[in-house]
């Protein structure tokens, strides 16, 4: 019987690591990583908790400049292509997996013969969308994704309801004076998971609206 091994998935950390994250990598035999580690200490931490990383550079990882924009490699008879953008994927690239983040959107499907794979964000949860991640069980002939929903932090209710164009500006100009999301909270009377959403939007996507942060969010 071959051997069966599980490799761990995970994407769009944004500086946040779930206790619930690093104990699954514990029980994995390697890690990839596709992108927005956005701190050097994140990566470490990872790095130091895995037996084999794999990772790439997304966007928010400047602090990160010696990671391969592209990855492609070997493991456990499995080809591997990863990139943080799945506009960045070659068309004719050729692989058994190939493994995107950025949208922080779970996704698996199999296009001629290839699995696509985007484990969603392992970070802080978008307002209608779950923090996941994806492990990966493989044997000489068969690779089975699994999709892990990690816990849900709620934000209440009213404080979405009142996100206004008028709000997500002062966020971010709130964020420009360098105040930290725990700050602006208490400033603006909102959910600190919301106002570190918001913050994290913008200063990830430069140039972006408050019209599409909100859009990005869901709101």
């Amino acid at each position: 019987m071959a051997d069966m091994h599980r490799v761990a998935v995970i994407s769009d950390t944004h500086d946040l690591l779930r206790d619930e994250v690093m104990k699954i990598i514990s029980g994995c035999d390697a890690v990839i990583h596709a992108g927005d580690f956005s701190g050097r200490s994140t990566y470490e931490q990872i790095r130091d908790a895995s037996v084999q990383l794999f990772a790439v550079r997304g966007n928010t990882d400047a602090e990160l400049s010696e990671l391969p924009a592209f990855a492609q490699f070997s493991l456990f008879g499995t080809s591997f292509f990863v990139v943080h953008r799945k506009c960045d994927i070659p068309a004719d690239i050729k692989a058994d997996v190939i493994i995107h983040g950025h949208d922080h959107r779970y996704d698996a499907q199999v296009k001629n013969g290839a699995l696509w794979l985007d484990p969603g964000s392992c970070g802080s949860e978008r307002l209608f969308l779950s923090a996941t991640m994806a492990v990966l069980e493989i044997d000489d002939s068969h690779i089975a994704p699994e999709r892990i929903d990690l816990s849900r932090r709620n934000i209440r209710s009213s404080d979405i309801s009142a996100v206004t164009t008028d709000m997500v500006c002062r966020v971010c100009a709130d964020t420009d004076r360098g105040m930290k999301a725990e700050q602006i909270a208490r400033k603006r009377g909102i959910d600190p998971a919301l106002a570190q959403q918001i913050a994290r939007m913008y200063v990830t996507h430069p140039g972006v609206t408050p019209e599409g942060i909100m859009a990005k969010l869901g709101l």
